[in-house]
Order: structure tokens, then C-alpha cells, then sequence
């Protein structure tokens, strides 16, 4: 038996099934079913998954729904307020800086499965998102892509919309639906392993 169960907060899940149930609505059952995963287990707000559990979920809502962009779709829908209090405690801070320091500090509360570092240059802030928990290269690229279009997205919300061209760098291949990465400018996005 692992010392350590890697988990994902069950509130990521329930994004989710909230869009395969959108693309497929008969297909929720089929999808828990392949996870191992009980409806009950979606009545306490503080309950977590396994990363192959997600996993599995992530996969099968793909195979249901026919598409490549579940992690794109998935950052889409995760907004500050899907963070709780830290969510709220960014929006009080004095400034990008400050709440990016305060997120990279307590990030385990969105995920203990991920590390955020953040590093402020002179002329420039650089976020990292390091794997803490192993998982397959499936569920990496879908986080990779979660990571990339919710902190986009989160970091528009925290500026009011005012973002600089600004680059993100995602460590995969660029995925069939590279393009839907243009739906989110003014950032340019680099795809590559290296």
C-alpha cells in the first residue's frame, strides 16, 4: 500500500461531469462507472478523488464525448471562486504580486497533487507548475492545459481584463485543438518537450 495517495479536490470532478453531462447527459452513470467512483461520494464538499480515479474520469469523458479539448474546457470553467477562501483572498490583495505570492504559498489547498512556484524578476513574474503525485501522460497534458487556460483566465479576472501579451509555455506536444488556444489573447501559447 502507496504512504501517499495523490488527490484531486472532488470539486474539479463536478466541473467535470457538469459538462459531460451538457454533451452527453445519459453518459454520467457510464463515466463514474469506469472511475469507480459513486454519485454519493459528490455530497460532501471536501471529499477528494485519486489521480486514477480523475484520471479514468478525465479519459472517459473524452472517449463519451468524442473530443481532444477536456482539460482546455475543464480550465475554462475554473474560476477564483472555485478556490474557496483563497480565491476570495486573492481578490483583496493589493496587487497581482501579492496574490500570486499568496496562491504559490497555499496552492496545496486547491491541490496537494501540484506544486506552484512563483519567482518575481525585475522585469517580469514566472509561475511553475510542478507535479507532486505520479500520474499517466494523459492526465498530465489535461492538467498542463487546466493549468494554462484557468490561470489565464483567473489572472484576466484579478487584472479586470487589462492583461499584457504575455507567454505560457506548456511542456506536450500542441494538441489537435491547438487553435482553441487563440480564444485567449493577448497570451501566446508555446507547445514543445523541450
Amino acid at each position: 500500500m502507496a504512504l501517499y495517495q495523490p488527490t484531486i479536490p472532488i470539486r474539479y470532478s463536478t466541473m467535470l461531469l457538469a459538462y459531460l453531462r451538457e454533451l452527453h447527459p445519459q453518459a454520467m452513470a457510464e463515466a463514474l462507472l469506469a472511475a469507480e467512483i459513486t454519485e454519493s461520494c459528490f455530497d460532501e464538499p471536501n471529499a477528494s478523488l485519486t489521480m486514477n480515479q480523475f484520471g479514468a474520469l478525465l479519459a472517459e469523458t473524452a472517449r463519451l464525448s468524442g473530443r481532444t479539448d477536456i482539460g482546455f474546457e475543464l480550465g475554462r470553467r475554473i474560476t477564483l471562486s472555485e478556490h474557496g477562501a483563497l480565491g476570495v483572498l486573492m481578490l483583496g490583495c493589493a496587487n497581482l504580486d501579492e496574490s500570486l505570492r499568496l496562491v504559490a504559498r497555499f496552492y496545496r489547498l486547491i491541490t496537494p497533487s501540484f506544486f506552484l512556484h512563483y519567482r518575481r524578476q525585475p522585469e517580469y513574474g514566472e509561475l511553475l507548475y510542478v507535479p507532486a503525485a505520479g500520474m499517466s501522460t494523459t492526465t498530465l497534458q489535461a492538467f498542463n492545459e487546466i493549468h494554462a487556460v484557468s490561470c489565464h483566465l483567473q489572472l484576466a479576472a484579478l487584472l479586470s481584463g487589462q492583461l499584457q501579451a504575455y507567454d505560457i509555455y506548456l511542456p506536450m506536444d500542441a494538441p489537435v485543438h491547438a487553435q482553441r488556444y487563440r480564444e485567449l489573447l493577448p497570451a501566446r501559447f508555446h507547445f514543445g518537450t523541450q
